[in-house]
């Protein structure tokens, strides 16, 4: 009844952070929260720890300490792990990374998130050159 076509897009075909590159146990990001040192910039908080992967993992987290919306929660969100899958090739392989925001992050743009968190990375060590 219904013709569905799959489109490709060509140019962009990777429109997510890649599920290998996404930490979702509640035991591995914990275990990275605990043993992992911090790193601060701007709206962000990094935790990093080294892992013995082939790939670097990361897990994006917002309390309702920073909004009680879920709306804009889930924004903040999708906006950082956009960065992250942006600028993946020029992160570090075999790193685990909790990434958490303040709320000062609901009032910055695009651009102000996407330089806090490469400043978080960089300070962390984690940015190829």
């Amino acid at each position: 009844m219904f013709n569905i076509r799959i489109l490709l897009d060509v140019e962009h075909p990777q429109i997510m952070l890649p599920a290998k590159h996404r930490l979702r146990k509640s035991s591995e990001i914990e275990r990275v929260w605990k043993r992992g040192r911090s790193f601060f910039s701007g709206e962000y908080h990094v935790k990093a720890l080294q892992n013995r992967l082939p790939h670097s993992r990361f897990a994006v987290v917002v309390g309702t300490s920073v909004s009680k919306r879920a709306v804009k929660r889930n924004r903040l969100k999708r906006r950082t792990r956009e960065i992250l899958r942006k600028h993946l090739s020029h992160i570090v392989i075999g790193g685990d990374f909790v990434v958490t925001l303040k709320k000062s992050a609901l009032d910055a743009d695009f651009a102000q998130l996407e330089t806090a968190l490469l400043a978080a990375f960089n300070k962390a060590g984690a940015l190829r050159s």
